[in-house]
């Protein structure tokens, strides 16, 4: 897996080497028009861009135009003052950018127009402030100077006057205190202090365009033009000493310079980069960049490229990329190496090379006739230089191959030599270690040496013992005992459990004697026998680390899947370098970072070798962000100027940046009071607060350099959040009279209250009189009930009991006289009698369990349960020839579904046996619905029932009709079941037969709420 990987990133192609780190802006990312003339940098840090779309300001995170308020079209040049006025010219005229950061204003110093006219610019195209102060304004006829309220117009000859749209005299002041104009056309003037006007000045150049004017030092001028970059050598009383033409670099518009870096914009497609040797200037790279118009060399070193594609920041690099003259060599190195005198060598996994500065690059030499598939690692004492291939090892001194050491199995994949000159490999296919002495011998160390699992990583102690980082988790680092000729674990176990696939990829031991551990859960840390695992910031702690190296310094470099980390062990600070720190490629190789004696590490990366020189570039403290947009409840205010109130209920909402540019930040927040500490980092630079407590707060905001230790100092911001209306003076207020009313209404309502409380009482007292007197009438209904209950069960259940006596007698009688004949008759009626007494014990038990529960009360629909019950009965019906007919819209009943099922039996039953002799015997079920309750009736044309015994048809084993069969429970079953569903029963009927009978029910329809 590991081979794949080496060789899937050897043949990732080259990219080109820079010298700056470039970024790019242009409409997609924000800008108005990519026709861009002139930056600078505000008071408070920001980049203002003076476009043709109008003025743009950009703060890091996006671009905002203001051509909407203070329209500014065709803004041409950007100047900031001594006193720190941020000034621009264009078409408009002059303006002044005033405010803050959170509110941007524009103030017109001077209009512009098309004619010279007094007190108005004409077609201003550029602005110049010199070392007194004083403003100079470029027109396309002469040079303007800002004299207070008024302006101080210098018209020179027709010779010098510009015809372009952009151009037309450049301003430049000599170390000697001389202010000196170029004219686009070639012409040069400097100002007479004395005779107060421009006056010309004799200069010898091929010249007829000149695009910028700048100091160089004291006495000197580099001056873009048509025909290249010169140098103009001026004297102290304003004459031109010698001209010399350092780089013929075609039409050079605009100049920039970082230490000793040049950059020449130009009008063509590219802008050169390079630097002065032997007076003249050699171009190192090219950057595509159409037609520069401005260059900013900014404090940080960086310089901004306004051109007409846009915006094109270029920064110096932290690492630099060592640049190959030729492309022997790939751009993918597996190993580097660096001897005491300072040669280097290199292993790109075919051949060995020796690399040489040129002057157009490094020269590398390939040290070997036949390339091997196999090269890995390469080691050096100081003088000679080791190879590891897939059948030994090579040694090398200077660029001669002086011995080859063949050995048996496969290539060394890591080695190490000891102070007695004994070499020590890890073999890509052994678990453990051969060692090679000076005299050719060969020793194997494996589990019975102390190397128990497969080694992986090999380095030297302080005291110079070999040391090996192994791939088993309870023996992690081992050190070889001279002694005992065999290995002791140095670290026994791992600070955490490691997951499936645990692996060690490199090992170094810095100046202090702590070991580092490159894992694929992470760096550890190995000091006082205990391993720890080392923290590189959010998300970096567990990721896999293939190379790590100590430098002179003391600094850990860590190469992980995302770039290379340097830490400093002593204060746990990090920085996380990527492309935009100049690297070639994130990816770096297995064991591919080399120290660099005095500090500092080579990175063997995807895309060739880069080099970083002692410590990272002071980048600089990060600059506190400004408050860029406060809003209270979407009202904006300034925080400059305000201490807001944020009303209770309501949110403050701000956006903030820092004005640090080419690194992409993150912010943290924390509110005063309320956060113990800072929020975690978040790339998005706004923040919304709500529901903070009353009082006042203060909101933090800081930036921090993601992968790094680096943060601002925090930006204050205090506001007040009101009091809830209830704790204001005036609600206090308001509650104590409240209070006041309240007592004397709660005095008055007090004697009322008791009054009625009286009255209620006394309307209870007699409610619950009645109550009681209408349940003792209850109750004597019931006890009349139960007499008559006790009566009939003991007279209705006594008749068949005599009955039964009497024919058990006669039965006796006639069996001792032997009289069979009646035997029989008796024995069938006492069979009658037993028969009609089970029949009423039932229907006493049936009564009984009226109001019991069987069932939960639930939505019944009737029409269903009447088919039910009709068919249970059809054989009855049929004999009797009955018609009958049930209405299909029946309601809907709130009801226990098997007590209304005996309900409609007994019911039906009844109206069947009271038919009497009808010859169209006709039965009717029906209902209605009303106000949540439900009517249903059972109707007959029988022989009916006489109204004046309607209320004892209810009545507990009453028979109105001898000659009709029954027990006389029925409709007492009815009623009881009806009663206990909170309903009512009753008949209607004339008594007249062939008129029948109405039985009537009211019951609930709708649940109870």
């Amino acid at each position: 897996m590991l081979a794949a990987a080496i060789l899937v990133l050897w043949l990732a192609p080259p990219s080109p080497a820079s010298t700056f780190v470039e970024e790019r802006f242009g409409t997609v990312d924000g800008l108005p028009t990519d026709l861009v003339k002139s930056s600078a940098r505000d008071r408070f840090g920001f980049v203002w861009l003076a476009t043709d779309a109008g003025l743009v300001r950009y703060d890091g995170t996006e671009f905002s135009t203001y051509e909407d308020e203070h329209s500014f079209p065709f803004a041409k040049d950007l100047v900031l003052t001594r006193e720190g006025r941020l000034l621009a010219v264009g078409d408009v005229g002059l303006v002044e950018v005033v405010g803050t950061p959170a509110r941007v204003g524009f103030r017109t110093l001077f209009e512009a127009s098309l004619a010279p006219e007094p007190g108005v610019l004409h077609s201003p195209k550029a602005v110049y402030e010199d070392r007194r102060g004083r403003l100079w304004v470029a027109e396309p006829q002469g040079i303007v100077r800002v004299d207070g309220e008024r302006l101080i117009r210098y018209e020179l000859p027709p010779p010098s006057h510009s015809a372009s749209f952009i151009r037309s005299y450049c301003l430049a002041e000599d170390g000697f205190g001389t202010l000196w104009a170029a004219a686009q056309t070639g012409k040069l003037y400097r100002f007479d202090e004395g005779a107060d006007r421009f006056v010309p000045v004799a200069i010898d150049w091929p010249v007829t365009e000149v695009n910028r004017l700048r100091p160089i030092g004291e006495d000197r001028l580099w001056a873009g033009t048509g025909r290249g970059l010169f140098e103009i050598r001026v004297g102290k009383g304003g004459h031109v000493v010698d001209v010399v033409q350092i780089s013929d670099t075609y039409r050079v518009s605009a100049i920039g310079r970082v230490g000793e870096d040049i950059v020449l914009g130009t009008f063509g497609l590219e802008a050169h980069v390079g630097r002065l040797e032997g007076g003249r200037f050699s171009p190192r790279d090219r950057v595509p960049a159409f037609l520069v118009q401005h260059i900013l060399a900014d404090e940080d070193g960086s310089l901004w490229l306004s051109s007409d594609e846009g915006l094109l920041h270029l920064r110096p690099p932290d690492f630099e990329v060592v640049r190959l003259a030729d492309e022997a060599m790939s751009r993918f190195l597996v190993s580097f190496v660096q001897t005491a005198n300072g040669a280097m060598y290199a292993s790109d996994r075919r051949n060995v090379y020796r690399l040489r500065p040129g002057p157009r690059g490094t020269v590398t030499k390939a040290l070997l006739d036949e390339p091997s598939p196999f090269l890995l690692g390469l080691r050096t004492d100081g003088r000679f230089v080791y190879a590891a291939h897939e059948t030994g090892l090579l040694q090398f001194e200077g660029e001669r191959l002086v011995r080859r050491l063949s050995l048996e199995g496969s290539f060394a994949q890591d080695l190490e030599q000891d102070e007695d000159s004994r070499l020590w490999l890890i073999r890509a296919a052994d678990d453990g270690i051969l060692r090679l002495d000076p005299d050719g011998s060969e020793r194997y160390y494996g589990v019975g040496a102390g190397v128990p699992r497969r080694a992986l990583a090999l380095d030297r102690s302080l005291t110079g013992e070999i040391v090996v980082a192994t791939n088993d988790p309870n023996a992690l680092l081992l050190r070889y005992d001279g002694d005992r000729d065999s290995f002791a674990t140095l670290v026994a176990n791992l600070p955490f459990e490691p997951a499936d696939g645990f692996n060690v990829y490199d090992l170094a031991v810095d100046a202090k004697g702590r070991y580092w551990i490159g894992t694929t859960a992470g760096l550890l840390e190995v000091r006082e026998g205990r391993a720890f695992r080392v923290e590189l910031g959010p998300g970096r702690d567990s990721s896999l680390v293939v190379a790590v190296a100590a430098d002179e310094s003391c600094s850990i470099w860590i190469a992980t899947g995302d770039g290379v980390v340097r830490l400093d062990p002593e204060t746990g600070e990090h920085d996380h370098f990527d492309e935009g720190a100049g690297l070639p490629s994130r990816i770096v190789a297995v064991r591919g970072l080399f120290p660099v004696p005095g500090g500092g590490v080579t990175a063997a990366t995807a895309r060739g070798l880069a080099r970083l020189q002692g410590l990272p570039r002071s980048r600089g403290a990060l600059p506190p962000p400004a408050l860029l947009d406060v809003r209270i409840n979407d009202e904006p205010i300034d925080p400059g100027v305000e201490v807001p109130t944020v009303p209770d209920g309501g949110y403050l909402a701000s956006r903030f940046a820092s004005p640090h540019y080419g690194d992409h930040l993150a912010y943290q927040v924390r509110l005063e009071g309320r956060d113990e500490s800072w929020r975690r980092p978040q790339v998005r630079n706004e923040i919304v607060l709500a529901g903070m407590d009353s009082g006042p707060h203060t909101l933090q905001v800081r930036a921090v350099m993601p992968g790094s230790s680096q943060v601002s100092a925090p930006t204050r911001f205090s506001f007040t959040v009101s009091r809830p209306w209830y704790q204001t003076w005036w609600a206090w207020l308001l509650a104590f009279a409240t209070l006041g009313a309240v007592a004397w209404a709660a005095s008055e309502l007090r004697s009322r209250r008791l009054a009625r409380t009286e009255q209620r009482l006394r309307a209870l007292v007699d409610e619950r009189t009645l109550e009681l007197s209408q349940a003792n009438l209850l109750l004597g209904e019931r006890n009349a009930e139960m007499e008559r209950f006790t009566y009939t069960v003991s007279h209705d259940l006594k008749s068949p009991l005599i009955s039964i006596s009497g024919f058990i007698g006669l039965l006796e009688a006639d069996l001792e006289k032997g009289r069979l004949t009646e035997a029989g008759d008796y024995v069938a009626r006492v069979k009658s009698s037993a028969s009609r007494m089970t029949e009423l014990l039932d229907e006493l038990l049936q009564l009984s369990l009226v109001g019991r529960a069987r069932g939960e009360p639930e939505s019944v629909a009737v029409k269903p349960l009447v088919d039910e019950v009709t068919r249970e009965m059809a054989t009855r019906i049929a004999e009797r020839g009955v018609e009958l007919s049930v209405e299909p819209d029946l309601p809907t009943l709130y009801v226990d579904r098997s007590r209304l099922r005996q309900v409609l039996q007994n019911l039906l039953d009844n109206a069947l046996k009271y038919l009497g002799d009808q010859e169209q015997p006709r039965i009717e079920v029906g209902g209605r619905r009303e106000d949540g309750r439900a009517r249903l009736f059972v109707r007959d044309n029988g022989i009916g029932i006489d109204p004046a015994h309607h209320e004892e048809a209810f009545e507990l084993f009453k028979r109105l009709h001898a000659g009709v069969d029954g027990s006389g429970v029925g409709l007492s079953l009815v009623k009881r079941i009806v009663e206990v569903h909170g309903g009512r029963v009753w008949l209607e009927s004339e008594g007249r037969p062939g008129r029948g009978t109405i039985v009537w029910m009211d019951l609930p329809a709708d649940r109870p709420d």
